[in-house]
């Protein structure tokens, strides 16, 4: 079962991995405003975390097209390292860039999310962000808010047991 899951686990981030990297290849010609329609968003997120009485440290991964200015459709991976059961994440998420007259940008966003731990049955949630981008350069997206997250699966405790909220650290380039 540990072997299953941990299979599962590295094909999914692995796919991401290649979305992630298939796209930072493409040298699309990313407008000033890197929230404009047409324009990609891969981001890198690190962190830490703590659950099943163990800190973990959290890599996590993420791509984005811009369908239409200042929205975002994407999808996310993480996966939850140094400690045991295994941990990852992965789903899609959507957020609007407000569009200000400053280089510090307000972001809302919501997601959903299939979580697989080694030894548990999958658990879903969704949730939203909020926060501020800041856009320091031409390609270069630094992002700081807040997330909550909200389990739909498993019973009453269990659900409000693993609701959390927490602060989010990004890193983007546009592209």
């Amino acid at each position: 079962m540990k072997y299953f899951l941990m299979h599962r686990v590295l094909k999914n981030l692995f796919l991401i991995l290649c979305c992630f990297i298939a796209t930072s290849l493409f040298t699309f010609n990313a407008d000033a405003d890197p929230y404009r329609q047409g324009n990609i968003r891969n981001r890198l997120s690190l962190g830490g975390s703590e659950a099943f009485d163990n800190d973990y440290f959290i890599l996590g991964f993420g791509v984005g097209f811009f369908p239409v200015d200042y929205l975002e459709l994407g999808l996310e991976g993480e996966y939850w390292l140094s400690a045991t059961p295994y941990v990852a994440k992965i789903g899609f998420q959507t957020q609007y860039i407000l569009p200000v007259n400053s280089s510090l940008k307000p972001y809302a966003g919501l997601f959903y999310r299939n979580t697989l731990v080694s030894g548990v049955k999958d658990m879903y949630s969704n949730g939203f962000r909020a926060g501020l981008y800041y856009n320091p350069g031409h390609d270069v997206i630094l992002g700081l808010g807040v997330v909550y997250e909200n389990y739909l699966t498993g019973d009453d405790s269990e659900r409000d047991e693993y609701a959390t909220t927490y602060p989010e650290f990004t890193v983007s380039a546009t592209f």
